[in-house]
């Protein structure tokens, strides 16, 4: 389902953390682009962390879940985030999507958030927000960890929801 939707990586896993790093830049300068680019590394770590905390969560009550995470990036899309989970063990079936998106759009850098069915049905939209893109990259550094920490704080407010759907 993902290779439909463009994803380039992904790693299946059953409860361990998932590890794949691939990152993008906000600007072409090169402190900038090294700034920004210590963002998506720690948005990925904290990312990665809460995915696989979820997945231990819902494996609890269900040891034949299968999930994956991973991320990705483009030319629109500076950092994306996935976690997908199938509550009968079939990889590629997902019931259920924890995505994070970053997207590049006219000057600004929008962030949204959901949990969704694998049809795409939205169970639970999460935070989102936007920031001017600018050459400020502390500035633009600050909206990322700030905007990844709602994001984190959403996945976890929606346990209940993973749990019912998944268990």
């Amino acid at each position: 389902m993902f290779a439909d939707r463009g994803w380039v990586r992904r790693l299946a896993m059953k409860g361990k953390f998932c590890a794949i790093v691939q990152l993008a830049v906000l600007d072409s300068g090169a402190q900038g682009a090294e700034a920004v680019t210590w963002a998506w590394e720690s948005a990925w770590d904290s990312v990665n962390g809460e995915f696989s905390r979820v997945a231990e969560v819902v494996l609890a009550c269900n040891p034949n879940l299968w999930w994956e995470c991973g991320h990705q990036d483009n030319e629109s899309f500076p950092f994306r985030a996935y976690a997908a989970f199938s509550r009968q063990g079939t990889p590629g079936g997902e019931d259920v999507v924890i995505s994070f998106d970053f997207k590049r759009s006219d000057g600004e850098l929008a962030f949204t958030s959901d949990v969704s069915r694998g049809d795409g049905e939205v169970l639970a939209a999460g935070p989102s927000s936007e920031t001017q893109r600018a050459t400020d990259t502390g500035r633009v550094r600050e909206w990322v960890v700030r905007t990844i920490e709602e994001g984190l704080a959403f996945v976890h407010e929606q346990e209940g929801l993973l749990r019912r759907e998944l268990c």
